[in-house]
């Protein structure tokens, strides 16, 4: 965890830059992302998930180390916490579905959050997480009266690099 919940200003945009790698190496591992979060809420809260959390997990759909998502699903599950998957991916191929596709998209309907997959072929990939993330802030916010939060939890995308997305 490089930070803890962080409310967004312009001050607090410049730390979570600089927070973010220049380039990944190494697996992925979607589970501990999600165990890593549920850790942040519970100390966030003395100990407790606070009712209708919600945590944004931004992944490639490639599930390469443990904990895998089924050992982290469990304690998803009984937190209440509003699971909502942001996937890039090839949808030209097969494996826009399979396992970890599915795995993700039944935790986002279990727990009343929303899968989103954003294509890794063709160049409107910023456009498509802009709205994504758009839609998400207003299906959030139109649901609850807390501020949105968001956690930044390293992983590598398609080509090996980080792009600083705003937040």
């Amino acid at each position: 965890i490089r930070l803890n919940l962080t409310t967004i200003t312009e001050e607090s945009r410049q730390t979570i830059s600089a927070a973010l790698p220049d380039k990944t190496v190494g697996s992925t591992s979607i589970g501990s992302g999600i165990v890593a979060a549920l850790q942040v809420f519970r100390e966030a809260n003395e100990g407790k998930y606070q009712a209708r959390s919600s945590m944004i997990v931004l992944n490639d759909n490639d599930e390469t180390a443990r904990p895998f998502i089924d050992s982290a699903s469990p304690e998803l599950l009984r937190s209440g916490v509003r699971f909502v998957s942001v996937t890039i991916a090839d949808t030209t191929s097969r494996r826009t579905t399979p396992p970890t596709y599915r795995k993700l998209k039944n935790l986002a309907d279990k727990t009343g959050g929303y899968q989103y997959v954003v294509p890794i072929n063709g160049n409107q990939q910023l456009a498509a997480l802009e709205n994504i993330y758009s839609s998400i802030a207003e299906r959030l916010l139109s649901s609850s009266s807390r501020p949105l939060v968001n956690l930044i939890h390293e992983s590598k995308n398609v080509n090996g690099n980080v792009k600083n997305v705003s937040l």
